[in-house]
Order: C-alpha cells, then sequence, then structure tokens
C-alpha cells in the first residue's frame, strides 16, 4: 500500500492456475480518501505489451474519479481472451482491493473500461463476456475485437474511435461490429478521428462528458456494500 496525500493505491497480481491461458496479469487501483463509498472503478487498458499502472499518478484522472466517488485501476495483462482466466484475475484483484482497502464494495463495484488498442480490444471482450459489470466503455482502434454476436454487450453504452489515416484492417474491424449489432440496437457510437492515424484519443473534454453521462444513466444513486450493483437499463 502506497499513500498520496488524496488517497491509498494498492497492488494486486493473479497466479494463473490449471487451465489459465495468462502468464501476467497485475493490478494496480487509487482509492481516494475523501470517497466513503466505491460507486464503480474507471479502469484504463493500454496497448499490447504496454502497462497503464501508472495511470493511478494522474492527477486529472484521480480528480475525475474522486469527484464521482470511483477508484481508479490501471493493468499489466498478456491475453486478451477472457477463456483463458484473465476476466477472472480482474474479479480476483477486485476481492482483494476490497479487503486490503477496507472498502467491500469494491468488490462489487462496476467497470467503466478506457482501453486503447489491444486494450479497447480487452475491454469490448471483458464486456461481452460480463455484461452485467459493466457501466460503459471506450475502445480506440483496435483491429482484432471478437467479430461475433455481442449478446447482451449491446445493451452496455460504448463509444467506439477509428482513425482516418490507420490502417484498413483496424477501420474494418470496428466498423463492421458497430454495423453487425446496430439493427439489434446496440447503445454504440462510432466516430472517426480526421487525420489520425494509430494514436490515442487524448480530448479529455470529450471522454470525461461522455464518461459522466453514462454513470448518470447507468449507476443508481443508492448501492449495497456487500452484493453486486444493479445497473439502470438505458
Amino acid at each position: 500500500m502506497v499513500s498520496f496525500g488524496w488517497g491509498q493505491v494498492y497492488d494486486y497480481s493473479a497466479t494463473p492456475h490449471g487451465s489459465d491461458g495468462y502468464n501476467i496479469a497485475n493490478f494496480r487501483i487509487y482509492v481516494p480518501e475523501s470517497v466513503d463509498t466505491v460507486y464503480g472503478i474507471y479502469t484504463s487498458m493500454t496497448h499490447l505489451g504496454g502497462d497503464s499502472r501508472a495511470i493511478v499518478n494522474d492527477t486529472d484522472m484521480r480528480a475525475l474519479c474522486t469527484e464521482s466517488q470511483f477508484a481508479l485501476m490501471g493493468v499489466q495483462v498478456d491475453n486478451m481472451h477472457m477463456e483463458t482466466g484473465v476476466g477472472n484475475a480482474l474479479l480476483d484483484a477486485q476481492s482483494d482491493f476490497a479487503q486490503q482497502s477496507g472498502h467491500p464494495e469494491i468488490e462489487f463495484s462496476p467497470l467503466y473500461f478506457e482501453g486503447y488498442s489491444w486494450g479497447g480490444q480487452w475491454s469490448y471482450h471483458f464486456t461481452v463476456w460480463r455484461p452485467d459489470l459493466v457501466i460503459g466503455f471506450v475502445t480506440m482502434k483496435g483491429g482484432y475485437h471478437d467479430t461475433t454476436d455481442a449478446g447482451l454487450a449491446v445493451n452496455v453504452p460504448g463509444y467506439m474511435f477509428i482513425g482516418e489515416n490507420d490502417l484498413d484492417y483496424r477501420i474494418t474491424n470496428l466498423t463492421g461490429i458497430f454495423l453487425d449489432h446496430r439493427p439489434l440496437d446496440a447503445l454504440w457510437t462510432l466516430a472517426m478521428e480526421q487525420g489520425a492515424g494509430h494514436t490515442r484519443i487524448t480530448d479529455r473534454t470529450l471522454l470525461d462528458t461522455y464518461f459522466h453521462h453514462v454513470i448518470s444513466l447507468r449507476v443508481p444513486d443508492e448501492i449495497s456494500i456487500h452484493e453486486p450493483v444493479a445497473l439502470l437499463p438505458v
């Protein structure tokens, strides 16, 4: 545990078992000191081989989460397929963080994902796997999102970004998923960043506004700290 003045930071590393197909699953969470009840976890996912755990040091992101009564989590993982057990590793991390922090609600806190490239694919795959746990997601410019039926994930608000000058397969991947699921009333938006290639969306006004809007629609005003949160339908 590390103290940052504004709150506490905790680490957890998952150990793969049996048939698990991942090797690395490291998690770090920031819990604001002024937040009595954590209503959700803002989870930042980054590119292939990357490590987003340093996000917990970002002053602006800490402020965003504090004002929203959220925790902030960064992740280092090496597999994006939930059947490998890597999704369960995140759930195990939540359980461990609940004990470390003295915030039992963190075990059940719903997740909001912001993912870039491979991290966006991870975020989308988790949402398809456990849509009941996801408030909303942002995926930026990944090219290998699962293109099969998203199931109940169509009920989870999502913001999908492609780059005008990115490689064709990345543009085609997300565009195809969006078009396939819009007839199913998927709560998703597809946006093209003009003149941009395979770069992260850095417009925090846009991203933060979307975050605020989605959590206002999805997160109930009151939650129990000892049971899963029933997210509101849109």
